[in-house]
């Protein structure tokens, strides 16, 4: 007789028990409302430390107290546009180290050309007589400026076509990598954009909530964004409540 009321006791206590949210539900539960705003979150490791009924006549609210794990981790697409990125990123590198030595170049000659046209400009100026009246011969001063000009312009063209040629030089490699753009005859690629993380996955910031002192605790341990894409998870505690449906026990309210 003793042994059938023990037995009896422990299948109470067993029903009892199957009455109160589990971390599993809790954890099911935490993910789904934090993937409303972050499709790269998850929680997991949750165990519920203490359950409380408030209100003793209706066993479907509990609320919970617990310790759980909070995780992102960028995957799918935006984890792909990343690696296109680095790989875009490599490639614009190389191309506009050649674009940098094309223009020091030009520059540089540019530089030069200016150089001895300002000379003879104030050579020039300064041949006046006793009035002040500039005594050069004009003429020749004005074609050694028009020839100096012309060298300009011939340096703008060499410029154009080298510029130009470096451009063709990579549109194989460049097709959907780089973005191509034009500034009147110069084509030219533009310098990749990083994908953005979704901001509603840093919580924002919030350290009341799970996702704010996950990006807390990356930034503290000096950390940035791109290491949501490594993935980032923080250890996370605190009491909600819970009520229990059809599917089990669900986490009330937004997190």
């Amino acid at each position: 007789m003793k042994t059938k009321l023990s037995l009896c006791g422990l299948a109470c206590l067993l029903a009892a028990c199957s009455n109160s949210p589990s971390g599993s539900e809790l954890a099911s539960s935490m993910t789904s409302e934090l993937q409303k705003s972050c499709e790269y979150a998850s929680v997991d490791s949750a165990q519920i430390t203490n359950t409380f009924f408030p209100n003793s006549d209706n066993k479907n609210i509990a609320n919970v107290k617990f310790t759980a794990t909070v995780k992102v981790k960028i995957e799918g697409k935006l984890a792909q546009d990343l690696q296109k990125f680095r790989t875009a990123s490599a490639l614009f590198s190389e191309y506009e180290k050649e674009m940098v030595e094309l223009d020091r170049s030009y520059k540089e000659q540019i530089d030069a050309v200016d150089a001895v046209r300002k000379a003879a400009q104030d050579k020039y100026l300064a041949l006046e007589d006793e009035r002040g009246y500039l005594i050069g011969d004009r003429q020749k001063h004005s074609a050694e400026v028009r020839e100096l000009y012309s060298q300009k312009e011939a340096l703008g063209k060499e410029w154009l076509s080298a510029s130009n040629g470096v451009f063709d030089k990579y549109t194989d490699r460049a097709a959907n990598l780089l973005y191509a753009t034009s500034s009147g005859k110069v084509r030219t690629y533009a310098q990749p954009s990083k994908p953005e993380i979704p901001l509603a996955c840093f919580g924002y910031r919030d350290p009341r909530k799970p996702l704010g002192i996950l990006y807390r605790a990356v930034m503290d341990g000096k950390g940035s964004s791109d290491d949501y894409y490594a993935g980032v998870e923080t250890s996370i505690e605190g009491e909600r409540q819970m009520i229990k449906t059809d599917n089990g026990w669900m986490v009330a309210g937004n997190l």
